[in-house]
């Protein structure tokens, strides 16, 4: 026979068969000697154990040299342990008690345990294997042993698939150039049961023969299109920890995929979690595919990847988006991709693999690799293998050829029934035809789907109420899972010998993880035709059953969703649907979370009336916020206006309230009239209500949104602390994150500096544990701003680094403009001028509108007033004039000080004196003591050079404050006063004042070269 040529589930029965042969029914009796040839037949204990190679990654079990390979090197065995490690491989999966083992290996021997004990522990040492930890040999105390490594087919030369050779010989050729550094993406396609699973498990055994290579292997799962973003994937790299040191493949995804070991909470230090949380939130969907193409060049930069992801026609699109990552990098690269899909599944579901497979091909970034059916000649050559070289193999092989158009698994399963009814059957050690090859053809299925429900009929009831309650399941399953499945009177040991069974005659399926009796079939299609031979009634009561027991067991919401919706519980369906959006928008794929809304809603429609008003609204809100997480502004304010509808229509005020403040977020970007007036709504329905949280909340999130829009008001900000208040003590954490963000912001308004930096931390670590990248975001961006102001140079610059670093490695660019703009601020601060001039040149570039173009505006206009180039600067403030309602009533403070300097330099005395009044003011309605003291200095700086002499007033003596950023300015305006007047003492005092505030300014700094510049202009005063 051809082991690992395809695979075979022949339905043998011991009983009488009936075979049709010619149009008439015969009765043939069981075989014993046909069950052994067709090597289902149970084994005896005193069966002779049969020597034949075994592959199970990284080893190799060889007979003829009587020991394991590991790569190249050979790890020779006694030739008991040979035996007894072959026994327990060729039992894989099941308890195989010492006296069976004794009985078997020793059989005309009488010897004890120790020997056993003896014989495995070699066998450990060769595998490296250890009773703790096993991968391999698994101990039953006082019972036996069980082999738990995962077996595939030894494909040597004799056990080749046939007319695959070609498409093998390609593969192998990929694989040398990825060992030299050429990267290749091969697809191999087919249609079902064409045999591109025996290809892959070909040349995954020739590539496991060598240690230098690893092998990760995933499989996507058919769920309605909806499956987990990027499952396949995080199970590939899941799968490598069984080959490789997880310490160093948690090293290697810590330092390049923070993103992905993320997702991979078993791989991440407890320690270490709330790091990397703070690293990764509001990571971006462009972030996690540039670390998944950095990661799989690390782990290939000194041992070549083989990754194969089986039927990726059933993946979600984000997989399919890093694929086309790796495969358009041009970098070095020993890695090789192996994708298998059905065409026709492509095309059926509009999946985007097409069109990137064509994309791929067109510019030579990968390999199509088709497998074509068996010609008449191949169907002959595997017959001949089988049967010994028969001679009348040429005349059934056309007949069959002829029925089956040459698929393989058709073929194989064909011939399996042939033999099975022995119509072929062996004789005195060879094989031969019962009747004449012509009378054969009329029972020959036309179809698997005819065949298999052929074998279903034949099944023991036992078995056939199981294995169609694992096609509910899914391709993989577990024993408990079934158990539920089958009802509540399921005897769970019975089902795991079942499936024992079942793996050990080769029918129907395999086994997956021994250790965890988790199971698969051995072909999909197996699975889908016993699906559809279940009836509707029956089909929606294993998905209940089976629902219920994923959801006391911890499932994952895509299945959830998958079973509910299929058990017509729709009710509970959509939750899991939501869930699943959530986990989709966690990881950034927005394609796949919008697809599962959309799923839910369509589901909505089919639910009870009571669950469609408690879910709709959760869905609007969560897709609008989606929306406007993809700056779809306008779709977003179109789903908040309608979950405004959909509450008001309810009576659910609560959520009317809700709706009315998602829909102000988004308008404060782009209509402020209507931002305020859906906050003046809220805040009104919800003083109906008579909810005192959801009050303050919208009262405080209007005072916020006023004090930004219109200007300072000491009873909007009140409402803010209350708001912070109430949230507090509720424990509304999500209410008091928003609150404290805004309430940072006007902290630094009025020159409470380390209020706000308290405030923007409480913030930050909230956004933390809500995993809410926004407010974290502008959390830190708020905080940067008081240590701005408040002389904390040095934690400022580590502050914008930070920020800078997250939003870009995350994507988020506007965020990102924010942070340079800061850093820009500080060089300016800083008497860096050059620097802050290139840095607001950047930020310019970067921002075409809104209110972070407006900040940059104001920086690079007093950055170029320091350069002396004042056309430039009175362009940039003539443009922040004509943005109007773009404008956030706090940068009105650094406009008017920018204003202010430019008229100074040009000499517009009166320019200066007015600016530097409206800049008073504005500070005084906030207590803003810092912009207050910069007016000052402009005042008296106006004032000391107007050669006119009006406006000596203002030279009057004024107190000099205590604000870091404008201290040493009136200082030194001071000093020039006092000079002028002929005060040396008073003038040499100041100075020195203004000379101690600027050191106490480098000192903050530390050792980095901005010091220097602060230090250089010391020695100028």
């Amino acid at each position: 026979m051809i082991l690992g040529e395809f695979m075979r589930s022949a339905q043998v029965q011991k009983k009488p068969l009936q075979a049709t042969i010619g149009g008439d029914e015969r009765r043939v009796g069981y075989d014993c000697s046909l069950m052994a040839a067709v090597g289902l037949a149970s084994r005896s204990r005193s069966e002779p154990i049969e020597e034949r190679p075994y592959v199970f990654p990284p080893f190799r079990l060889d007979p003829a040299e009587r020991c394991v390979w590991h790569g190249l090197e050979r790890r020779p065995l006694t030739y008991k342990a040979f035996c007894v490690l072959t026994f327990l491989i060729q039992n894989t999966g099941r308890i195989v008690s010492k006296e069976e083992l004794l009985e078997t290996v020793w059989r005309d021997t009488f010897v004890g345990d120790a020997v056993l004990k003896v014989c495995i522990a070699e066998i450990r040492k060769a595998l490296r294997d250890t009773p703790k930890d096993p991968q391999y040999i698994q101990t039953f105390h006082r019972h036996g042993y069980r082999f738990i490594g995962r077996t595939v087919q030894d494909h040597g030369q004799e056990t080749r698939p046939l007319e695959r050779e070609c498409v093998l010989g390609q593969l192998r050729d990929a694989l040398k150039s990825a060992q030299g550094g050429k990267r290749q993406i091969a697809f191999l396609t087919g249609e079902a049961g064409i045999g591109k699973s025996t290809v892959v498990e070909a040349f995954l055994a020739d590539a496991g023969r060598s240690e230098s290579i690893r092998i990760a292997q995933a499989q996507c799962l058919d769920q309605n299109g909806l499956g987990e973003t990027y499952f396949p994937l995080l199970e590939a790299l899941g799968s490598l920890t069984r080959q490789m040191d997880c310490d160093l493949l948690t090293r290697l995804l810590r330092q390049h995929a923070p993103t992905w070991l993320a997702e991979l909470p078993s791989l991440t230090p407890a320690a270490d979690r709330e790091a990397l949380h703070r690293e990764t939130i509001g990571a971006a969907k462009d972030r996690m595919l540039r670390e998944f193409g950095a990661l799989i060049e690390a782990l290939c930069e000194e041992i070549p990847l083989v990754l194969v992801i089986e039927d990726l026609h059933w993946s979600d699109f984000s997989t399919v988006d890093a694929i086309a990552y790796l495969a358009r990098r041009r970098q070095a690269c020993r890695l090789v991709l192996v994708a298998t899909y059905r065409p026709d599944e492509v095309i059926l579901r509009q999946h985007p693999l097409k069109k990137l497979k064509q994309e791929l091909l067109l510019h030579g970034y990968c390999l199509e690799l088709p497998l074509e059916l068996l010609t008449v000649n191949g169907v002959t050559k595997y017959m001949q293998a089988r049967f010994s070289g028969c001679a009348w193999a040429p005349m059934l092989a056309g007949l069959i050829h002829q029925r089956t158009d040459g698929n393989p698994l058709l073929v194989v399963n064909v011939i399996d029934q042939l033999v099975s009814k022995a119509v072929i059957v062996s004789c005195r050690g060879s094989w031969a035809l019962s009747v004449p090859a012509r009378e054969i053809a009329v029972d020959i299925p036309e179809s698997v789907q005819e065949m298999i429900e052929r074998w279903v009929a034949c099944c023991p009831p036992e078995e056939h109420a199981l294995l169609q309650a694992a096609s509910i399941v899914g391709p993989e399953f577990s024993t408990g899972i079934l158990a539920a499945a089958l009802g509540g009177e399921a005897d769970l040991i019975r089902i795991e010998e079942c499936c024992q069974g079942l793996v050990r005659r080769r029918q129907w399926l395999v086994s997956v993880e021994p250790a965890e009796n988790t199971f698969r079939f051995i072909h999909e299609l197996y699975q889908e035709a016993l699906r559809r031979t279940l009836v509707a009634g029956e089909r929606i009561k294993l998905h209940i059953r089976i629902a219920g027991f994923l959801e006391t067991s911890g499932g994952a919401a895509a299945e959830l969703a998958v079973h509910w919706a299929e058990g017509r519980e729709y009710r509970r369906a959509v939750p899991y649907l939501i869930d699943c959006a959530r986990i989709s928008a966690r990881r950034h794929a927005t394609r796949e979370a919008m697809a599962h809304l959309h799923r839910a809603w369509c589901l909505l429609r089919k639910a009870p009336l009571e669950t469609r008003m408690a879910l709709e609204g959760t869905i609007l809100e969560q897709r609008g916020l989606l929306l406007r997480s993809m700056d779809d502004l306008n779709g977003a304010v179109a789903d908040f206006e309608r979950l405004v509808r959909v509450a008001r229509t309810q009576e659910c005020r609560e959520l009317e309230v809700r709706a009315l403040l998602r829909l102000s977020a988004v308008l404060f970007w782009s209509d402020p009239g209507r931002c305020l007036e859906a906050a003046g709504r809220a805040v009104e329905l919800s003083r109906l209500i008579g909810n005192p949280v959801l009050h303050a909340h919208a009262a405080g999130y209007l005072g916020s949104r006023i004090l930004r829009l219109k200007g300072w008001s000491e009873a909007d900000f009140h409402r803010c602390v209350l708001a912070v208040e109430a949230a507090r003590r509720s424990g509304a954490q999500d209410f008091l994150g928003l609150h404290l963000m805004s309430l940072a912001n006007f902290h630094s308004s009025q020159a409470n500096y380390d209020q706000a930096s308290a405030a923007a931390d409480e913030g930050m670590e909230l956004a933390l544990q809500a995993g809410d990248a926004y407010h974290f975001i502008s959390c830190q961006y708020f905080k940067a701003w008081a240590l701005l102001h408040a002389g904390c140079w040095g934690e400022t610059l580590a502050l914008i680094r930070d920020g800078c670093r997250l939003s870009e490695s995350n994507g988020h660019q506007t965020a990102a403009t924010y942070c340079r703009v800061l850093e820009a601020w500080l060089h300016l601060e800083a008497f860096d001028y050059e620097r802050a001039d290139q840095l607001a040149g950047v930020t310019l570039a970067n921002s075409s509108r809104g209110l972070v173009r407006t900040l940059a505006l104001i920086v690079a206009a007093r950055t170029a007033t320091a350069l002396g180039d004042l056309n430039r600067a009175a362009s940039f403030l003539a443009e922040v004039r004509s943005h109007g309602a773009a404008m956030d009533w706090a940068y009105n403070f650094p406009l008017l000080q920018a204003a202010g300097e430019l008229c100074l330099a040009r000499g517009d005395w009166d320019g200066a004196r007015a600016a530097a009044i409206a800049l008073e003011g504005l500070a005084d309605t906030s207590r803003q003591t810092t912009y207050r003291t910069i007016a000052k200095a402009i005042r008296m700086e106006a004032a000391l050079a107007d050669p006119r002499g009006e406006f000596q007033k203002d030279i009057a003596p004024l107190e000099t404050g205590d604000s870091p950023l404008s201290g040493w300015r009136l200082h030194v305006v001071a000093a020039r006063t006092a000079g002028s007047e002929g005060r040396q003492e008073a003038a040499a005092r100041h100075c020195s004042l203004g000379v101690a505030a600027l050191e106490a300014l480098a000192e903050s700094l530390g050792n980095h070269p901005l010091a220097a510049c602060v230090r250089r202009k010391m020695k100028t005063l």
